[in-house]
Parts: C-alpha cells; sequence; structure tokens
C-alpha cells in the first residue's frame, strides 16, 4: 500500500484520523524515535488495522 493509497483510504473511511509524515527514516525505533522527537521507549513499532470484518 503506497502512502497515498493510505491517506486516501484514512479520509474516507477515518477522517478524523492524521497520517504523520516525516522526511527521517523510521525504519528503526531509534530512528523513529528521532524523526519525532521522543524516547525509544515512546515509541511502539506495531500497528494493526482492521477494517470491515
Amino acid at each position: 500500500m503506497s502512502l497515498l493509497s493510505v491517506q486516501a483510504f484514512l479520509a474516507t473511511h477515518a477522517p478524523d484520523l492524521n497520517v504523520l509524515v516525516t522526511e527521517e527514516s523510521s525504519a528503526t525505533v531509534p530512528l523513529a524515535a528521532a524523526a519525532h522527537n521522543v524516547e525509544p521507549e515512546q515509541i511502539a513499532k506495531t500497528i494493526c488495522l482492521r477494517a470491515g470484518a
């Protein structure tokens, strides 16, 4: 899934949610923490979405 397709889906199905996009890599916990200016302990690197059912 591309970023644009995720943004389009959320705009239609969950317009109250925002997708945060950074220029920095978030491939690892330390990189994601740095990109969002938080401590690594504040990062959850797993996201699980279920639509429909």
